[in-house]
């Protein structure tokens, strides 16, 4: 299938998800096949209430997506596999005092800027996989939030004079 063909089918599954407000099970799979990870990781978004919806009587729309609750799921992960590996190892395998691993994914932003149409996400990997890459499907788990609970109308609204939103935006983008 092509990339037009699959970004037309992911459009259509979207306006039937926001018509009958539920993912079936159908959806389910088919998502999956499209996204793969990133369909999952969208949900755990969702089920952890991390996206906010900002707009403005004008009509102005965005969201903000936070990585919090992945990240907390990332490090308990990490700290229970280093603890598994410390009782197997032996002193002398066991990192050094002060050595440090990379963490570099911890210091990203936690809360990204996403827009759904145009789509748009202030995380690294949209910038990777759909700037440099050229991917049209290659969503990041922000935006496929996004799209998801704003069809579901799962986000939490904010709603905000067009002045405060753009100032709100303005500051966003220069933290990121």
């Amino acid at each position: 299938m092509s990339q037009k063909h699959t970004v037309l089918l992911l459009s259509q599954i979207i306006k039937d998800i926001k018509t009958v407000k539920e993912i079936t099970n159908d959806h389910s799979q088919v998502l999956y096949q499209l996204l793969g990870s990133t369909f999952f990781e969208a949900l755990y978004l969702l089920d952890h209430q991390a996206v906010t919806q900002w707009h403005t009587e004008t009509g102005r729309t965005l969201f903000k997506v936070s990585d919090e609750s992945i990240l907390q799921q990332q490090q308990q992960q990490q700290q229970q596999q280093q603890q598994q590996q410390q009782q197997q190892q032996t002193p002398q395998e066991s990192l050094k005092e002060g050595e440090t691993k990379d963490t570099r994914h911890e210091q990203d932003s936690l809360v990204h800027t996403c827009f759904t149409a145009p789509i748009h996400c202030s995380c690294q990997a949209f910038f990777r996989d759909i700037v440099c890459g050229g991917r049209m499907l290659a969503q990041c788990r922000h935006v496929f939030a996004a799209m998801l609970s704003d069809s579901l109308g799962l986000s939490i609204p904010v709603a905000m004079e067009s002045v405060a939103f753009a100032e709100g935006l303005y500051l966003s983008r220069h933290a990121e």
